[in-house]
């Protein structure tokens, strides 16, 4: 390799070839080489007794021989101060990136902490928003004005964007907190979009638009366990992944009830009360597999996209604008607390609150729950199947 100890200049570092070496003559260890392609500054230094090499960049912007050879001073100047450069880069090269975090998050937080249906959907918004926007960043790097503006982005679905905000956030407290891969959390304090609360129910009117649309869908649809979804929502007030999950075996009819395995409710192991008009509907299905709302393959239960597309059927024939699946769940709430059921059994009838499973349990406290049931759900049936309108 030819050496050489000159004033480093635009025009001498162009004319570089490959394999040549350019000393700064006044600049002491301050040099530049060409390996292949583009040239590359660089400085030379001893940190410790030991010979380092430190890597300003490749000759082009930022870096021309002006600003390398002012970086050089400052690299020059702070070892001479007592920091090492050299350490700091091979700490930033080792440091994980955020894709690496995000990995950890799920493998030794979500699914040790989380019911797998939230498990679900962290990842979810794992793989389609934080990944492919952090993922390649070091843990180090990312910073609150990055995070800022990405969230950002999502002001006109500001629910989604909340979420995907709060799982970063939750991956990032492991990081610094818990696993010590950086001194603070940027996505803390980071403000939350508003969340206009919605709390629509369905009218009588609306029930029977809905029962109308079902009927002439269960002649036609290729999907009976989207049918069967949508029906158990009105009829129950169930959270939907609780009804895509539902299996025969936990079906009690003599106890009229519905018994959650813990897995399967997002508030923990509870009993459903079922209204007679439930109960008859669910005694006229066939069991033809294990899942009450099965799938195209009857072995496995109705995934929600296969749902959605039922249910935006169903929708539109009923001519609804706006109308989602958990408006079920308000519309049983209503029509609960409109029978006169206090706040307490409103609560048990929607499972807002984790509950003990047992038989004993059940024989005790399912009678009143199923007397609110039974007429909440008889008004539901009457409306579905237009005899409300009737009357």
């Amino acid at each position: 390799m030819r050496v050489q100890f000159v004033n480093i200049t635009k025009e001498r570092v162009e004319k570089l070839p490959i394999g040549g070496l350019l000393w700064d003559e006044d600049l002491h260890g301050f040099g530049v080489r060409r390996q292949r392609g583009k040239p590359v500054y660089f400085v030379k230094v001893r940190i410790d007794g030991r010979q380092r090499w430190l890597t300003i960049g490749p000759h082009g912007s930022p870096w021309t021989a002006a600003s390398a050879r002012k970086e050089a001073h400052r690299l020059i100047g702070s070892i001479h101060g007592g920091s090492d450069p050299a350490t700091v880069r091979d700490r930033k090269r080792d440091e994980p990136t955020i894709g690496k975090v995000l990995d950890r998050y799920l493998s030794e937080y979500v699914a040790v902490h989380n019911k797998p249906s939230t498990a679900a959907e962290i990842k979810k918004h794992v793989e389609r928003d934080l990944r492919p926007e952090f993922g390649a960043s070091r843990i180090g790097a990312i910073s609150r004005s990055e995070i800022v503006r990405w969230h950002a982005g999502y002001s006109d679905r500001p629910y989604y964007g909340n979420r995907a905000l709060a799982y970063l956030r939750k991956a990032l407290s492991l990081a610094s907190k818990d696993w010590e891969l950086r001194s603070d959390n940027p996505a803390l304090g980071i403000r939350m979009f508003p969340e206009p609360k919605r709390e629509r129910f369905f009218s009588d009117d609306e029930l029977g638009r809905i029962g109308g649309a079902l009927s002439a869908l269960e002649t036609e649809s290729e999907s009976p366990g989207g049918i069967r979804a949508v029906r158990l929502l009105a009829l129950t007030g169930m959270r939907l992944g609780e009804v895509l999950a539902l299996e025969w075996a936990w079906l009690h009819p003599a106890q009229g009830c519905f018994l959650l395995p813990d897995e399967a409710a997002k508030a923990g192991a509870r009993a459903v009360a079922l209204g007679k008009p439930a109960l008859t509907y669910l005694a006229r299905l066939e069991r033809n597999s294990p899942f009450i709302c099965f799938g195209s393959d009857p072995r496995g239960p109705l995934g929600e996209a296969a749902f959605y597309r039922l249910w935006r059927l169903a929708r539109d024939r009923a001519k609804l604008e706006n109308a989602r699946p958990h408006d079920f769940r308000h519309t049983v709430g209503t029509y609960s607390a409109q029978t006169g059921a206090n706040a307490f059994q409103v609560r048990d009838i929607l499972g807002h609150k984790t509950l003990a499973m047992t038989g004993r349990y059940v024989e005790k406290n399912i009678d009143p729950l199923r007397a609110t049931a039974d007429a909440v759900s008889r008004r539901v049936e009457d409306a579905l199947s237009g005899k409300t309108a009737r009357k």
